[in-house]
């Protein structure tokens, strides 16, 4: 149990592993296969730092759950404005956010970023090849990279080469794959099961704009 600003549970070395009760604190874990378990309360953390490291918890308000490292994962919920957060390649996040200013984020090549945002600002990955989705109440899902795929509602691509299925389709770059049905994209289909090819208002069963 840690108790104020500046205490905090700490373990490092091959294969560590940190757990408990954080108020104000921190609870890390710093090697690879490092892992941490635990519940920070306000402005508390859980921290894993190493390839391999894992972290699971729950964050209270500007809490943070956080891996780093290649194939790092950080699963958990965290409230008003806190962050669950992976980095590294192939690394994967994934929880439930709440209140504006929170989010889901993951970061590499290959990272994975997913789970539920109520009132949040987002769920999202970075890198290429990563891939994002979920559903967020107040929000969005966004994924940033060559090669990457989305999925979920207000979905934001941006990268060649990406692939995405959801509401609200936004594409900022050419040669994506877009499947959506409330927003601009290359196929779409409506709540009426109306397909349009180039068009966002088809109003036959398929419709295939000139040009």
């Amino acid at each position: 149990y840690a108790l104020g600003d500046g205490f905090g549970i700490f373990a490092s070395g091959g294969g560590s592993s940190a757990s408990g009760f954080a108020d104000n604190g921190t609870i890390s874990a710093t090697s690879n296969g490092a892992f941490v378990n635990g519940f920070s309360f306000s402005n508390g953390s859980l921290i894993a730092d190493g390839d391999g490291s894992t972290t699971f918890g729950i964050a209270g308000s500007y809490g943070v759950i956080n891996s780093n490292g290649a194939g790092s994962l950080a699963f958990g919920s965290s409230s008003n404005i806190g962050i669950v957060q992976a980095s590294g390649e192939a690394s994967f996040a994934h929880g439930f956010v709440d209140f504006d200013g929170s989010s889901i984020v993951s970061s590499g090549t290959g990272s994975t970023a997913s789970g539920y945002a109520t009132n949040a600002f987002s769920i999202m990955a970075i890198g290429n090849g990563s891939l994002a989705g979920g559903y967020t109440d107040n929000g969005g899902v966004s994924v940033t990279g060559n090669g990457a795929f989305g999925w979920g509602d207000k979905l934001i691509v941006d990268g060649d080469f990406a692939t995405a299925f959801g509401s609200s389709v936004t594409n900022t770059t050419a040669n994506s794959f877009l499947i959506g049905y409330d927003g601009g994209t290359g196929l779409f289909v409506n709540n009426s099961n109306n397909v349009g090819i180039g068009t966002t208002a088809p109003t036959s069963k398929l419709q295939i704009a000139a040009g």
